[in-house]
């Protein structure tokens, strides 16, 4: 498990299949718009001890450069982010496939073939670079489909953390620069794009 800093928020979308419980949570319905999601992010954190969050978890579906989350976030609403600037220090996002960069060089990368069923596209270096340098705030990110062993959303995380990402995770400097870091953890298998379902690899 991965234990979040406090004071921390949640956004949990309706259609995710993993909730995260934090000192704030919020479930997020399909029709919440951008601008009430970014905004009341921000108020809850302007409200928080300190005046600011220290992380935020987004639990949602995700793609390449898009998250799931309200009305959904792509690759154009990155500058969107500007409203938590200074008012959150990181945020981690529980999402498939978010970060990563869809081209003939990752086709053959784990669940390449996965993303080519689908039609899938997107450069998720941009988005995420795009989305810290907005909100001038750290971003870590997973590359590869997700999954959980153990939590749903009716048994979700524990208060205040986080279950282990799979495959390759990539944290971003609040300047929009290049990945600063990187982990490797196991890779869910057997990924079948017709059913949407892969073996988990892990007991998180």
């Amino acid at each position: 498990m991965i234990s979040i800093k406090a004071p921390h928020m949640g956004l949990n979308d309706a259609r995710a299949p993993v909730r995260v419980q934090m000192w704030n949570t919020w479930e997020v319905s399909a029709s919440d718009t951008k601008r009430h999601i970014l905004d009341w992010t921000a108020c809850v954190a302007r409200g928080a001890p300190g005046g600011k969050l220290k992380e935020i978890v987004i639990s949602c579906h995700g793609a390449p450069a898009y998250l799931q989350l309200g009305e959904g976030f792509g690759a154009a609403d990155a500058g969107l982010f500007s409203a938590w600037r200074g008012l959150v220090d990181k945020i981690w996002i529980r999402a498939c496939l978010v970060g990563r960069i869809v081209g003939p060089e990752t086709a053959r990368q784990g669940d390449g073939a996965f993303i080519t069923a689908l039609g899938m596209t997107g450069n998720g270096d941009t988005f995420i670079r795009g989305m810290a340098a907005a909100a001038q705030a750290y971003v870590v990110v997973g590359t590869e489909l997700q999954s959980s062993g153990r939590y749903t959303r009716t048994a979700p995380c524990p208060y205040g953390q986080l279950d282990q990402y799979e495959g390759l995770v990539l944290s971003y400097p609040s300047d929009g620069g290049p990945p600063n870091w990187s982990q490797r953890y196991p890779s869910v298998y057997n990924a079948n794009p017709t059913t949407l379902t892969a073996s988990h690899p892990n007991s998180e």
